[in-house]
């Protein structure tokens, strides 16, 4: 994927399934990196914000939770995305700029594409 990847560097499908091959191998923190890479160069593709909460797992249920919560956001399910900020807002976890993060997409989210009430 190296070679690839220098040659075709915006290949999305390249960097989705070097992630994937990293999280199949169990390598989620350098899953994690090439993640953040991917993201700097496109933060709306959900299927990176899928293979980021892959990469949290269990481990980090706010980080999970938010960028799943991504992903559903950016395709549009904004109910399943709400869920998502919802659990991720309730999750432990210290990283404030995340929780605030979370906390102003819910806010958008029901102003915006109201559904079920909070």
């Amino acid at each position: 994927y190296e070679q690839a990847l220098q040659q075709f560097p915006s290949n999305d499908a390249l960097w989705l399934a070097r992630i994937d091959t990293l999280l199949q191998a169990r390598r989620s923190a350098e899953a994690r990196q090439q993640i953040e890479l991917a993201l700097k160069r496109a933060p709306d593709n959900a299927a990176l914000w899928r293979l980021a909460a892959r990469s949290y797992g269990e481990g980090d249920a706010l980080r999970y939770h938010a960028a799943l919560g991504h992903a559903f956001y950016i395709e549009q399910e904004f109910e399943s995305a709400r869920i998502q900020y919802q659990l991720a807002s309730r999750a432990g976890g210290d990283d404030f700029y995340l929780r605030s993060t979370v906390e102003a997409r819910l806010r958008e989210i029901d102003t915006q594409h109201p559904g079920k009430p909070r």
